[in-house]
């Protein structure tokens, strides 16, 4: 099966921040590792909160008049506008959970994935440099073509980025969405310093 690693396109829309307050005030200092790895249900004590986009080179807020329907945030959340959440719900919502938050006054979705998925360990390597993770050599998923999730993460990149399959690819593709996602065929990544 064909799977895809989902990155955010940061030179066009820049860099998504969610109220890191609202956010530690919930869920304290930890917050966003716990956020991250979260398997089970947020909804009940997600907090309402707003977001902006940075320029990802310079850290200036971006004043964005289109924006997609589809993007990232903390590398393994997707971000899905209303529009978006329509169109892609039934295809998610038994593998996660929509938490709203609002982007330049309008609704948006950070949807948590809840469906984790274990590497192949035979064929998947962390990339070091002096006994220091920098990021994945090699990666492989084994997973069945029918029942799988469309969309995952993996504790293997320390949940740093969603993975999914062609029928995920094709549904935004299809969907007439403005994506603000590319699907990186090559799993293998070195992260940014």
């Amino acid at each position: 099966m064909k799977i895809y690693r989902i990155e955010p396109m940061v030179d066009t829309y820049g860099m998504l921040e969610l109220s890191s307050k609202a956010i530690t005030d919930v869920y304290g200092d930890l917050g966003f590792d716990e956020l991250r790895e979260a398997e089970s249900n947020l909804a009940d004590t997600w907090p309402e909160c707003g977001a902006a986009l940075y320029d990802y080179h310079t850290a200036k807020v971006l004043n964005l008049h289109d924006l997609p329907d589809i993007y990232t945030w903390n590398g393994c959340f997707l971000v899905l506008s209303e529009r978006a959440k329509k169109r892609l719900q039934s295809l998610l919502e038994r593998i996660g959970e929509f938490l709203p938050f609002t982007l330049d006054s309008q609704r948006y979705h950070l949807f948590s994935l809840h469906s984790i998925v274990t590497p192949d360990s035979i064929n998947s390597e962390l990339l070091e440099e002096d006994g220091v993770s920098v990021g994945i050599k090699s990666l492989s998923f084994e997973l069945p073509d029918i029942g799988s999730p469309v969309a995952f993460k993996t504790d293997f990149d320390y949940f740093n980025h969603v993975y999914c399959t062609e029928q995920f690819k094709q549904n935004v593709i299809e969907s007439g969405l403005k994506s603000g996602i590319d699907f990186a065929e090559k799993l293998a990544y070195r992260r940014p310093v």
